[in-house]
């Protein structure tokens, strides 16, 4: 009886050795399938924000094209009708198309093109209706363990990184080119009433950004992990230059 039980004790952690292996097998495909997936749409856009961006002045987006040219985003359009845009953030690993759904929960697991992966795609919130000329944009993107999505915007929590790199670019769905300047990265807890807010209505905003009401504000939200799951991290920019 004694045999018995050690032989099942063994199968039985050896089938879960076994799960564990496949399910680490299967995080790395996936992993591969949204890298290869977001590069290739990289292909597509063009770049609006200079490597060489320093924290002297703002970047510099592509001049708005003459309205003979065709709008160089509407092939993303095409592939997503969710799409609004596309987010470059100096410094980091961001260069991702945002899309925006009904709700906050479809592209928490959705690819751009629509693949059911856990590195889902960088989204908007919802509730900002007007998109980037929101008051508020609020952008969410997962804490990927490969350092892809919004992984590396914790970089931001380093005040050097961001005085070094501040330049956020957004080209909208209709190719308008916005640089934004990030002015605070913080911890905050998934409650915080930042996510509660009236992403809508400029004198809300102002008055909790402590900014003009005429301004118009950028926040890129990922989670934290481990212990931390119940925080997020969240990037505050302003924009500063619009086309």
């Amino acid at each position: 009886m004694k045999r018995f039980f050690l032989i099942l004790l063994f199968l039985v952690g050896l089938a879960l050795v076994a799960f564990s292996g496949w399910q680490l097998i299967e995080g790395h495909r996936e992993y591969a399938t949204a890298r290869t997936e977001y590069a290739d749409l990289r292909t597509m856009v063009p770049s609006a924000l200079p490597p060489t961006s320093t924290p002297t002045g703002p970047a510099r987006p592509p001049s708005s094209a003459p309205e003979s040219v065709v709008n160089p985003m509407t092939p993303f359009l095409e592939i997503n009708p969710d799409f609004v845009g596309w987010i470059q953030v100096n410094g980091t690993a961001v260069d991702y198309p945002v899309v925006r759904g009904a709700d906050n929960e479809l592209y928490l697991h959705t690819t751009f093109t629509g693949t059911n992966n856990a590195s889902g795609a960088i989204f908007m919130d919802y509730r900002s209706i007007d998109g980037f000329d929101a008051p508020a944009a609020v952008l969410y993107g997962h804490n990927m363990r490969d350092g892809s999505m919004f992984a590396s915007l914790h970089q931001f929590l380093d005040p050097e990184f961001t005085h070094q790199y501040s330049e956020i670019a957004i080209i909208t769905a209709d190719g308008a080119p916005l640089v934004y300047r990030v002015f605070d990265a913080q911890l905050v807890s998934a409650r915080d009433a930042l996510f509660g807010l009236d992403f809508n209505d400029a004198g809300v905003v102002g008055e909790f950004f402590g900014v003009s009401s005429a301004d118009r504000i950028l926040v890129l939200s990922t989670c934290e992990s481990g212990s931390n799951r119940d925080w997020r991290l969240v990037v505050f920019a302003v924009l500063v230059e619009a086309v």
